[in-house]
């Protein structure tokens, strides 16, 4: 099994707006991956951009639910000037419209 997440950020360099993180994870936990992204970005950055989980589902086209996500906004990528773990996956977007697009592609499993 898989798992798509999307993360929230806030960067110095983005005039403090929010950008967004759409990955995939083949561990257990998508904060794992979270956490290899935000170190990666520190050795780059040498500061620790502020969070937030905003939707992790496991699945198991994890990385077709990834691609179709990053195709749907590849007109909104936001872009570093410096490369790290994960750089080429964040999404400057709305975030309604964002997650919107990812409940549909992964909608909730009705608790049994």
């Amino acid at each position: 099994m898989q798992r798509v997440y999307i993360v929230k950020m806030k960067l110095y360099e983005c005039n403090q707006q929010f950008i967004y993180k759409i990955g995939k994870s083949s561990s257990k936990r998508s904060t794992d991956r979270m956490l290899e992204v935000i170190r990666s970005f520190f050795q780059s950055y040498r500061y620790t951009p502020f969070c937030k989980l905003l939707r992790d589902r496991e699945c198991i086209n994890g990385f077709e639910i990834e691609t179709k996500l990053h195709q749907h906004f590849k007109s909104q990528q936001y872009y570093f000037d410096k490369k790290f773990d994960g750089h080429s996956e964040f999404f400057l977007c709305r975030e309604d419209e964002l997650l919107k697009v990812y409940d549909e592609l992964l909608p909730l499993k009705a608790k049994r």
